[in-house]
C-alpha cells in the first residue's frame, strides 16, 4: 500500500469519524490517489492534481474534484512539508487558458 494511499485511508476514517457521510469525496480521492500512484508520486503537487482534475469530465464536476483534493492536501501538509494546495483561483485560470 502507498503512503498516500495509507494517508487517505486514515483522512477518511478521520473525517467519517466526525460524523461526516464522506462517501462521494471518499471515492473520488480514492480515484485521485490511484492516479497518483499510476505516476509514482508520492507528494501531492498543483500541476498533478490539476492535471487528475481536469481529466474527466467538464464543469462543474472539476469544483467539486478540485474541493476534494485541496482538503486531502492541505490536511497532508501538516505532515508532509512538500505537500503543494492547489489554490483555487487555479481552476479560474484554467478554464481561462
Amino acid at each position: 500500500m502507498s503512503r498516500l494511499r495509507t494517508a487517505l485511508n486514515r483522512y477518511v476514517g478521520m473525517r467519517q469519524g466526525l460524523g461526516y457521510k464522506y462517501d462521494g469525496p471518499a471515492r473520488r480521492l480514492s480515484e485521485f490517489v490511484v492516479f497518483m500512484e499510476a505516476r509514482g508520486a508520492e507528494t501531492i503537487t498543483t500541476d498533478l492534481a490539476m492535471e487528475w482534475v481536469t481529466s474527466m469530465g467538464r464543469q462543474p464536476s472539476w469544483s467539486i474534484r478540485l474541493a476534494d483534493v485541496r482538503c486531502f492536501a492541505q490536511h497532508l501538509a501538516h505532515f508532509d512539508p512538500l505537500t503543494e494546495v492547489p489554490p483555487q483561483a487555479t481552476l479560474c485560470r484554467r478554464r481561462g487558458e
